[in-house]
């Protein structure tokens, strides 16, 4: 696209478009890399343990390293299915050991009533949070039901506690 000797800056801009499009491309091919290396990780991790807590253990460091973050849980719903009772904490859920939530109520009784991912960018001002569960360190969270043959069997539960730091949708 020569025009008396130059090029047009019509030409350029494509060019610069086109270069800015294959940079974001190659960067979303670099996170998607991350996360398959990740889940491979787990998924060979998982294979080899047999005991619930060092697999939940295993789990849960995975999911952290994905999402880069110190701060995760992982709930079970108990046998009478009555309420959930964290198995797994890490960071600064480590604290909330003895929480147990009924199904529909709070973060974790949605995700296992819904039996959907759930992601909330601020807890601090979310309606639907618990009144006795309102730690100021919870910003950002995601919560995933663990399902085995179609039924919800626990909540992994992944949290941000830097204001204004958000869950991506990958």
């Amino acid at each position: 696209l020569v025009q008396a000797g130059e090029i047009s800056r019509t030409s350029i801009d494509k060019a610069i478009a086109e270069i800015s499009s294959q940079r974001d491309k190659e960067e979303s091919l670099r996170e998607q890399k991350h996360y398959l290396e990740a889940l491979h990780e787990m998924t060979l991790s998982v294979v080899n343990r047999l005991e619930i807590k060092p697999l939940l253990e295993s789990i849960l460091t995975h999911a952290e390293v994905l999402a880069e973050t110190q701060h995760s849980f992982i709930d079970v719903i108990e046998p009478d299915e009555s309420v959930t009772q964290q198995e797994v904490g890490h960071g600064i859920m480590k604290r909330y050991a003895n929480q147990k939530v009924r199904k529909g109520e709070g973060f974790t009784g949605i995700v296992w009533e819904s039996g959907e991912t759930l992601i909330v960018d601020d807890y601090q001002v979310w309606p639907e949070r618990l009144p006795s569960f309102v730690p100021s360190d919870i910003h950002a969270v995601i919560g995933i039901p663990l399902k085995a043959y179609g039924k919800v069997n626990g909540v992994l539960g992944i949290i941000y506690t830097e204001p204004g730091r958000i869950f991506k949708p990958a």
